[in-house]
């Protein structure tokens, strides 16, 4: 009987795994950030006289340092990155009452 050894709490063969994963997840999260500035920027500068009262709402609801410019940075990136991990961790409540149902059956 061959002998195992208790590998802990982290299992290195699912490194290159994780290391994958959080770079795809850093990549989308930059992505997202540049897609939703275009946005912000079409909005309030481009748009702005066509759009009236919802150009100025979108202006105040997202303050920018300098006056119509969307600026992120590495961290704002990693955060976004590290709020959407957490996000698509819970399972949505929908799941739970379908194992339900079919336990009762």
């Amino acid at each position: 009987m061959p002998v195992v050894m208790n590998m802990g709490a982290v299992k290195y063969t699912r490194l290159a795994e994780g290391l994958l994963l959080s770079l795809f997840l850093l990549v989308l999260s930059g992505v997202a950030l540049f897609a939703f500035g275009n946005f912000y920027y079409m909005i309030v500068v481009t748009n702005a006289s066509k759009l009236g009262f919802f150009s100025i709402l979108v202006d105040r609801a997202f303050p920018m340092k300098s006056r119509h410019k969307w600026e992120y940075d590495l961290q704002h990136v990693v955060m976004f990155a590290i709020l959407v991990a957490l996000l698509s961790m819970v399972q949505p409540p929908v799941e739970d009452e379908n194992k339900k149902k079919k336990k009762r059956r």
